[in-house]
C-alpha cells in the first residue's frame, strides 16, 4: 500500500501506473467525487459515481443503487475510467466491475488524525460500537436539541461496512486529506 497526502504525487503515480479502472471510496464527506473529478480532469477519464446512480429518499445506500444502469455505463465506456463512491466494494460486488486501483481516501484533522478512525477502524463488536457512538451523539443532542437522536440507517450502514471490509487495509493507495474542519462546522449545522 502506498500512501498520499500531496495531490501532485497521487497523480504522478496514477500517470506512470495506467490503472484501467480506478475506484475511490472511503466515508461520506471525506472528498471522494471532488478527487474523481480532479483525477478525471487531469487524466482525462470518465468517472462514474454511485451517488448518481442511487434511487433518492431512502434510508440506505447500497440496496438502492441503480446497478443495471452503472453497468451499462461502464460497458459504454470504450477504455479506462474511475468509479467513486461509498461502500464501494460492497457495491462491486453486485457489478461486472473489476478494479485495477483502489484509492481510500482518509480524512485528517490538523494535526494529521484520522477524524472518523473510532467509527470506521473499531476492535469492537459491530452492535456494541453503534450503540457506543448513539451514546455519544445522544450526550450532544441533548445539550443541543433538548432530545436524543438516533444515527441513521445511512450512518450505520458505513460504520459496518468499514469495519466488516476494512478499505482502508484493502487500499492500494491511501490519500491522506486534510480536512477543514471549522469550514464544515460552520456551514453544516441542521437547518442552513
Amino acid at each position: 500500500m502506498k500512501i498520499y497526502s500531496s495531490e501532485s504525487d497521487l497523480m504522478s503515480e496514477l500517470q506512470k501506473n495506467n490503472y484501467k479502472i480506478i475506484g475511490i471510496d472511503g466515508a461520506d464527506g471525506a472528498g471522494k467525487s471532488f478527487l474523481a473529478k480532479k483525477i478525471g480532469a487531469a487524466l482525462n477519464l470518465p468517472v462514474l459515481s454511485l451517488d448518481r446512480s442511487l434511487i433518492k429518499d431512502q434510508d440506505t445506500y447500497v440496496d438502492n443503487i441503480k446497478y443495471h444502469d452503472l453497468s451499462e455505463q461502464a460497458k459504454n465506456i470504450n477504455g479506462p475510467f474511475i468509479i467513486e463512491g461509498v461502500c464501494l466494494l460492497y457495491a462491486l460486488k453486485k457489478l461486472p466491475i473489476k478494479l485495477s486501483c483502489l484509492i481510500y481516501i482518509k480524512a485528517l484533522n490538523d494535526r494529521n488524525e484520522w477524524v472518523d478512525e473510532d467509527e470506521l477502524n473499531s476492535k469492537l463488536p459491530i452492535e456494541e460500537l453503534i450503540e457506543s457512538i448513539e451514546q455519544r451523539v445522544n450526550v450532544v443532542a441533548k445539550q443541543i436539541y433538548g432530545k436524543e437522536l438516533n444515527i441513521t440507517a445511512f450512518r450505520k450502514e458505513i460504520i459496518q461496512y468499514h469495519n466488516r471490509e476494512k478499505p482502508f487495509e484493502m487500499a492500494d493507495i491511501v490519500f491522506e486529506r486534510v480536512k477543514n474542519l471549522r469550514a464544515i462546522t460552520q456551514t453544516d449545522t441542521p437547518g442552513s
